[in-house]
């Protein structure tokens, strides 16, 4: 009975030790994974100021590294649909980016971005180039059909424009996790900075409203921001902020985004 009861608790020792999470990997980039072919898993991530799609095997070596062009003065915005299937037949990997320009107001004109959307095989050649494109999503449009939707503004009028772009995907969609992605996405420009601040986002697809909230180095909260999934940013002057660090997430209906950090000088 004392061996029996000895083996039972060896074991649950044991479940003990396996059972629990285990932190595996840290990137220091927005990472997320793909299945680039019919049986093939890669992590990805996005590197904003090197302007790069990095993939992973998932043993966490590097891949490949495809660099995206953006223009000098704009930014690198978003990272979707990493495959080599989606796309075209080829046997080479394709990706779909998104970047912006801020641009001051001028005139009549308010502060704006305007985002363009490509999608460029992994030697650098644009398959698809469209200007003020911003969200993107596959669609199943009927059985075993899909087409890249794309969402383009012009946000240069009041009120702004948009329209959609629909495309016939010729390849077949394996990658996960992208026709139904509906995270938050959080960013901010310029940073450090001294006397404003812009604060990029785009909201889940169904919420309409969430609260951009803003604490001290300390944790402690110094302003909540209402802002609606009709825009996609906001402006914040910097005049009542001391400086030093200050961290920033959304949050909706329990949901929250990651939280980032703004350096006010």
């Amino acid at each position: 009975m004392k061996r029996i009861l000895f083996i039972a608790g060896f074991l649950f020792l044991g479940y003990g030790v396996y059972g629990q999470l285990r932190l595996d990997k840290t990137f220091n980039y927005s990472t997320n994974i793909t299945k680039i072919n019919s049986n093939t898993y890669k992590y990805y991530l996005m590197d904003v100021p090197s302007a790069q799609c990095r993939i992973y095997n998932l043993d966490f070596s590097l891949y490949k590294t495809i660099n995206l062009p953006v223009p000098g003065g704009e930014r690198l915005y978003d990272v979707r649909f990493v495959s080599e299937d989606l796309f075209n037949d080829d046997a080479k990997i394709e990706v779909l980016y998104t970047y912006y320009a801020w641009i001051p107001a001028y005139g009549t004109v308010p502060e704006h971005n305007v985002y363009h959307t490509k999608v460029i095989n992994e030697d650098g050649t644009v398959l698809l180039d469209v200007e003020k494109a911003l969200y993107s999503y596959v669609n199943e449009t009927s059985e075993n059909e899909y087409s890249l939707f794309l969402y383009a503004y012009d946000f240069s009028v009041d009120p702004y424009l948009i329209w959609t772009n629909i495309y016939k995907l010729p390849g077949v969609v394996n990658v996960i996790n992208e026709a139904k992605k509906s995270a938050f996405s959080i960013d901010s420009y310029p940073n450090p900075t001294n006397s404003f601040v812009n604060i990029d986002y785009t909201l889940p697809q169904g919420v309409l409203l969430a609260d951009l909230h803003i604490l001290n180095s300390s944790g402690k909260e110094h302003g909540v921001y209402q802002v609606d999934g009709f825009t996609n940013h906001l402006r914040l002057e910097t005049d009542d902020f001391l400086p030093g660090i200050y961290y920033y997430f959304l949050e909706s209906a329990g949901e929250k985004s990651e939280t980032l950090k703004i350096i006010i000088q």
